[in-house]
Order: structure tokens, then C-alpha cells, then sequence
């Protein structure tokens, strides 16, 4: 425990977990979700401009994580405005399926993180915690390969030195 105020030491997460910053560009694989090709000429950079781009390049990446696995939680409301310093409130999953394991995904509207800046869940036994990049990006964190028991109740705690943005935040738990 930290300084017995009861939150667990820090974990290293499991293998294949990763925090990243997305880019303005739409990642070519993407694209397959939209079904007119000409959309997709429309989704560039120059013709629509980075923040746009970012949103709906998210959302298509979590299409992608949706359409490959089973997607047991998503909470698009929990996040906005955390405090750094601050967990939100409990994320409650009571069934994950035949799921053993899972992955949970996070993603962060844009934020300018301070150096030493990091991600945790937790479920009151057991911490984990990714580091982010400074970079002024939308993040995607993946905490990959937890027990699915671990996702019955867990928080999520902001450490990255500023505030949540107030949308573009969300969780996904994905089993494995």
C-alpha cells in the first residue's frame, strides 16, 4: 500500500499493454469502414483539418476493436473533466462471458500531459499504470491481458497533470 492510505502499489502491466498517441491522419486500414470510396477522399487532413480528423479516426478504430472481439462495456461520460489526481467513480462489468481474460481500452480526448504523466486502473487489490507521451494528442491506452475478475469493479485514476477533456473520452472492456 502507498503511505497506508490504501491504494496498492503500482503493477507493471501485463505484456502488449501500450499507450499511444493517435495521429491527424486516418490510418489507411480504416477506411474499409466507409462504404463509398469517395467519402473517403473527403477524410483528409486538408479538407476537414486535424481536430475532426482525429475524432472520426478514433471512432473508427474503436469500429475495428468492436467488430473483432466481443466488447463487454463501453462508457463514453465516465472520464470527462477528471481532475488530475482524481479516479473516477466505479466501472462495474458482472459479466465478461466465457471470457478468462481481457483487454480494457481507454481513450482520452486531446490533453497536453505533464512530464511523468500516467494512466491507472485499479480494482482495490491491484494497480496498474501506463505512462503517457507529453505530445498534445488524443491517447489510446490499452491495459491488455487482465483476469476478467478484475473488471467486476475498477477505477480509473488520471495522473497525466491536467484535467480530462470535458468529451472525446472513453472505455471499452474487450475480451479476450
Amino acid at each position: 500500500m502507498v503511505g497506508g492510505v490504501g491504494i496498492p502499489v503500482p503493477e507493471v502491466p501485463p505484456d502488449g499493454s501500450v499507450s499511444i498517441d493517435t495521429v491527424a491522419n486516418i490510418d489507411a486500414s480504416l477506411l474499409s469502414y466507409l462504404s463509398d470510396s469517395a467519402k473517403s477522399k473527403i477524410l483528409s487532413t486538408s479538407n476537414i483539418g486535424g481536430s475532426t480528423t482525429k475524432v472520426i479516426n478514433k471512432a473508427l478504430e474503436k469500429i475495428d476493436v468492436i467488430a473483432d472481439a466481443t466488447t463487454f462495456l463501453i462508457d463514453e461520460t465516465i472520464l470527462n473533466n477528471l481532475t488530475s489526481g482524481s479516479s473516477s467513480s466505479s466501472i462495474v462489468l458482472s459479466n465478461t462471458g466465457s471470457s478468462v481474460r481481457v483487454k480494457i481500452i481507454i481513450y482520452l480526448g486531446e490533453i497536453t500531459p505533464t512530464v511523468g504523466a500516467k494512466i491507472q486502473v485499479t480494482d482495490g487489490t491491484t494497480t496498474y499504470e501506463i505512462g503517457l507521451s507529453t505530445a498534445t494528442s488524443v491517447k489510446k491506452i490499452t491495459f491488455d491481458n487482465i483476469e476478467s475478475s478484475f473488471v467486476s469493479s475498477f477505477q480509473i485514476t488520471n495522473e497525466s497533470g491536467v484535467s480530462f477533456a470535458s468529451w472525446g473520452n472513453s472505455v471499452l472492456v474487450v475480451g479476450l
